[in-house]
């Protein structure tokens, strides 16, 4: 497969600095990625190449793509895949480039498995997602941590589109933030004859979806998830519910009757509801505060007998309560 204009431009760039390549779906990052990778492989033979997705169907899909467009052996390696004996030949140099899932190469890395400095390219996939506490981050603070810097590996970044924002000045800062996480600079073709190269093959793409069957564990987390749902439903719905009612209230009590309110708060929102998200003590203080601000409510609650812990009021408030919550 021969490289077009934009991407040989991209190749050489890339060969000089860590790199954000930017690029539109279907034009050609991973062929770019495969071209460094294997220029990286010739002249650190005893090194490896790293690639990192986010997700086991993209780990899968871009292991068929550099077996497609380079000659360097490639495995895949994510979490059901990983075996001691997978883990031996990864150590032993069986392969020159190995796709992985970012959790499995943080994870790997953390056990002292792999040391970043073994690598001579690492390459990340959908690289836009290297922002707050995603895992690359994580990836990229070991890389922070390899002494001594000539021991880093090249950085390679691939994205179609490096951020979304409300704004132009917010999709700047976000191009930003990605490139300084990863260390690089961002990459697009530039040259006159870079940008004819790719606007032929904007034109030319033709997006085709991909279908990839769940993998067994894939299959079970989701009927376990489905389950879990299906069981809680009607638990997160009340819960959900009353949180909601709880904020509107709060911010509406000029337009609610005050013997109405007291009410919503030990029946209409579900006294236990209450008392799970905040706790019995926090529930009772609460009413009690609401009550001594309302007039309506104070001569109401004066009705469960004298205030404080040594009264009656708290002792009744707290069996009207408790006869609402089943698990008390």
């Amino acid at each position: 497969l021969l490289p077009r204009d934009h991407q040989i431009e991209l190749f050489y760039r890339s060969l000089r600095t860590n790199s954000v390549i930017v690029l539109p779906t279907g034009c050609g990052k991973t062929l770019v990625a495969a071209m460094v990778a294997s220029y990286m492989q010739k002249i650190n033979p005893r090194k490896l190449c790293a690639f990192i997705a986010t997700t086991v169907p993209l780990v899968a899909q871009q292991c068929d793509r550099f077996r497609k467009y380079s000659n360097l052996s490639t495995e895949m390696l994510y979490g059901e895949r990983r075996t001691d004996n997978k883990i031996k030949k990864l150590l032993d140099g069986k392969w020159q480039m190995v796709i992985f899932t970012a959790g499995l190469f943080r994870e790997l890395l953390r056990e002292e498995s792999i040391f970043i400095h073994d690598f001579h390219t690492i390459i990340f996939d959908e690289g836009h997602h290297a922002v707050g506490g995603h895992g690359y981050c994580s990836i990229m603070d070991c890389y922070r941590s390899c002494v001594p810097e000539q021991e880093r590996p090249r950085i390679v970044a691939l994205s179609a589109s490096p951020g979304s924002g409300d704004t132009v000045e917010r999709c700047k800062t976000l191009f930003r933030d990605v490139a300084k996480n990863f260390e690089a600079q961002l990459l697009f073709p530039r040259s006159p004859t870079a940008l004819e190269s790719l606007e032929r093959t904007k034109q030319r793409t033709k997006l085709t979806p991909i279908t990839v069957t769940a993998t067994a564990g894939q299959t079970r987390f989701i009927a376990c998830l489905n389950e879990f749902i299906s069981d809680n439903l009607r638990q997160i719905s009340l819960t959900n519910f009353t949180t909601r009612q709880m904020r509107s209230m709060v911010g509406n009590w000029v337009t609610k009757l005050p013997i109405k309110e007291q009410y919503f708060w030990l029946e209409l929102a579900g006294v236990n509801e209450i008392c799970t998200l905040f706790g019995l003590d926090v529930a009772l203080k609460e009413i009690t505060r609401l009550s001594e601000r309302k007039p309506a409510l104070k001569s109401h609650f004066q009705s469960f007998g004298p205030a404080g812990q040594t009264g009656s009021r708290v002792p009744k408030i707290t069996e009207c309560l408790c006869a609402n919550l089943a698990y008390l």
